[in-house]
């Protein structure tokens, strides 16, 4: 004997009530006891052609499975994006997550609009910032040329500039990893100051080091640490022709340092 179910609008009315959030928890409730006989446990069929029109509208949710949503051309998505005039990723988070956007913009642009004319965030927005990982970077030499033409003295005078906001998209604010290995000498080689840095510096072993500082020590009357870093202070020119560093203890470790150079 065929089934008699409620007419669609009463059994959807019904369901809704029900208050089930998910179309997997909806084929629970069908396994269980609670549901009356006279709604279906399947009613895109029961109901094909007679108000059906999805499992959302069924349940009252208004959810539509990303696999199943259609969205506006990127074109007309990104217009209405950069229309909201927000300056940052996580603008655009705190939207997505206000309740206000249409279901037909993506919360993941980057993935739905791949290779459709995705170019990031900054072009999605239009503010014009550009991710680290999509940038295009000038070649090692014609960079260095271009910072060494601004005359920073050091590391802070670098650290100033390309916060300010004043460096080229082009040019890494982090060279020493976009081109490592690709001509990276240290911040003095890309500066153009000559300075070497500490890590990079190549200096005596401590074996090769140990007669020569016996000789400094004797000659300058070097008899502790505080004489040492004064010394150092002020023959820099001098430790950098001899091939040995400013700290001692830094270089040959505090164990030798202290017994075989007597500081």
């Amino acid at each position: 004997m065929k089934k008699k179910y409620r007419i669609f609008g009463e059994a959807r009315k019904y369901v809704i009530l029900q208050k089930i959030p998910t179309q997997k928890k909806w084929k629970e409730y069908c396994k269980s006891d609670k549901k009356p006989e006279d709604i279906p446990s399947n009613p895109n069929l029961v109901y094909k052609d007679k108000g059906w029109d999805g499992y959302p509208d069924w349940l009252g949710t208004n959810y539509i499975p990303n696999q199943e949503r259609k969205y506006r051309s990127f074109s007309n998505a990104r217009t209405f994006a950069r229309n909201l005039e927000l300056d940052s990723r996580t603008g655009w988070n705190n939207f997505c997550k206000s309740g206000k956007k249409p279901t037909d913009i993506p919360t993941n642009p980057d993935k739905i609009y791949k290779n459709k004319g995705w170019k990031g965030i900054g072009d999605w927005l239009g503010t014009g910032t550009i991710a680290n990982r999509d940038r295009v970077y000038l070649s090692f030499e014609k960079a260095r040329d271009f910072v060494r033409l601004l005359k920073l003295k050091n590391e802070h005078e670098w650290r100033k500039y390309y916060t300010s906001g004043q460096l080229p998209n082009n040019i890494p604010t982090a060279p020493a990893v976009v081109y490592k290995n690709k001509g990276w000498k240290g911040l003095g080689d890309w500066l153009g100051t000559g300075t070497i840095a500490h890590r990079d510096k190549i200096f005596l072993s401590a074996k090769e080091a140990k007669p020569i500082l016996k000789k400094l020590f004797k000659e300058y009357e070097i008899k502790n640490k505080k004489d040492w870093n004064q010394f150092a202070k002020t023959h820099g020119k001098l430790l950098e022709k001899l091939h040995l560093p400013y700290d001692l203890l830094r270089t040959y470790s505090l164990k030798n340092a202290e017994s075989n150079f007597k500081i």
